[in-house]
């Protein structure tokens, strides 16, 4: 296992790839270029993951970018493109995650423990299609855009704020309240929810009235009522 440190701590963006597959040797960091080993502190240890992320990344980029396999756990915060294109493998995130996590995403698993920022499993800019496959659970809330241009995959998140689906076309998107704007523009897809406001544009398809809610059985039907047989 590799564990991985910052040596100093990020006031502005990292540009750098980590995956299990890869760790690019040179890293950007705000304008300027350096090598992986004049920003984080990089060591073997014994451990169950591939990839160990001890401290704040919040300011990195590209964690788990584009990886096939392994696993990785970041005991902190991560930062934007969280596993974005990933095809197979786990992430684990003890903190918070920023923007794009699980943008484009095939495969995989990515599971947040806290809450994470917009565009989670949604579409990349210039990608005509966001997330296709795997699953994202996220055991706080996100901001905007969740699942936007989703084709397939699963996201489990606790509250969207807004935009929850939008121009969704496939996949599954299960929480306690989407926010507002719903679905906006979706084309095909589920998102199942507990509270919602949806676009002017939806309109009803059916009515379900449970009768059984509003009325109730009298003392003879009771006395009479039984349950039915095994056979």
């Amino acid at each position: 296992m590799l564990r991985i440190t910052p040596k100093i701590a990020f006031k502005r963006p990292v540009e750098v790839s980590i995956s299990p597959e890869k760790i690019e040797k040179k890293a950007y960091y705000g304008r300027k270029r350096f090598s992986i080993d004049e920003l984080f502190s990089i060591e073997e240890c014994k451990g169950s993951y591939d990839i160990f992320f001890d401290g704040d990344f919040s300011m990195v980029r590209n964690l788990g970018r584009r990886m096939k396999s392994g696993r990785i756990y970041v005991k902190g915060d991560a930062g934007d493109y969280l596993g974005a294109y990933m095809k197979g493998g786990e992430i684990y995130v003890s903190g918070k995650v920023k923007n794009w996590a699980g943008a484009c995403m095939r495969g995989g698993k990515i599971f947040i423990n806290e809450d994470a920022g917009s565009w989670l499993g949604a579409a990349c800019w210039g990608e005509q299609y966001g997330m296709r496959g795997g699953k994202i659970i996220v055991k706080g809330s996100s901001l905007a855009y969740t699942g936007f241009k989703m084709r397939g995959g699963l996201i489990y998140v606790k509250k969207v704020k807004k935009m929850c689906g939008a121009l969704m076309r496939g996949g599954t998107i299960i929480c306690s309240d989407a926010g507002y704007m719903c679905g906006a523009l979706m084309r095909g897809g589920t998102i199942i929810c507990k509270k919602c406001y949806l676009p002017p544009s939806f309109s009803k398809c059916s009515t379900y009235f449970p009768c059984l809610l509003y009325t109730s059985p009298s003392p003879r039907e009771l006395s009479t009522s039984r349950m039915p047989s095994s056979a």
